[in-house]
């Protein structure tokens, strides 16, 4: 498709992943618009067809106000609207006026909170995303869901492995003997646990004192749980 604007034209494209003249500019543009590398998570085949986000939307500096943006977004609603149940996205604090422009509401987020009372430790490994085995435990830990979470998306392993190859990558435990993983990182005495996937036994409250460390005196969720938990 062929876009023209003040003079200039652009040709918009969805096939990148497999041009590698496209693929590094792309790569390249996100590292230097939002200091995001995507080469890790392509190479380890984490560029699948079912990445289910809206993400990464930029401009490079030389063709701002340009309306690139605006095409861009109105060619994905249009491609897509009737193609899916609902769209979402995370926006910076520069940009919560241009998306309300294409029908976004925003939507207030909580984080929840509670105090710890660490018990006696669930044993666990560090996983390496990058090992075969590792990889494969992380996801059928994640086609096992959180049982503990009342929202949850599936068939998204690209979405998984963007984080586990990038962001948290040293933040994922397996408890041994187990097919489950945690995703936690730790803030002084705050423990934040971002997902428990998998085969989880007990409760959510026992099982985030387990995994807290002694000096642990609060746990934040990245989950909104199925049961209000003491404190929150």
């Amino acid at each position: 498709m062929e876009y023209f604007t003040q003079g200039k034209s652009f040709i918009f494209t969805t096939e990148i992943r497999d041009n590698p003249a496209l693929r590094n500019s792309f790569f390249s543009l996100a590292q230097q618009t939002f200091d995001l590398d995507f080469e890790p998570w392509y190479q380890g085949g984490g560029w699948q067809d079912r990445y289910l986000q809206l993400g990464t939307v930029m401009t490079h500096p030389k063709y701002r106000g340009m309306g690139l943006s605006r095409f861009l977004m109105e060619t994905v609603l249009q491609t897509w609207s009737d193609r899916c149940d609902g769209m979402y996205l995370f926006a910076n604090d520069t940009v919560l006026d241009f998306y309300p422009k294409f029908g976004f509401v925003r939507a207030e987020e909580a984080q929840p909170f509670l105090p710890a009372t660490p018990q006696k430790p669930i044993p666990l490994r560090r996983l390496d995303p990058s090992n075969q085995a590792d990889r494969a435990l992380l996801l059928n830990a994640y086609h096992c869901s959180n049982p503990f979470s009342s929202f949850f998306m599936e068939e998204n392993d690209g979405l998984l492995l963007f984080y586990a190859l990038g962001p948290f990558r040293d933040l994922l435990y397996a408890p041994l003997e187990k097919n489950a993983v945690a995703i936690l990182e730790e803030d002084g005495d705050t423990l934040f646990c971002h997902e428990l996937l998998g085969q989880w036994a007990g409760d959510l409250e026992k099982t985030l004192n387990q995994l807290a460390r002694p000096h642990t005196r609060r746990i934040g969720l990245g989950f909104t749980p199925k049961d209000k938990l003491p404190g929150m």
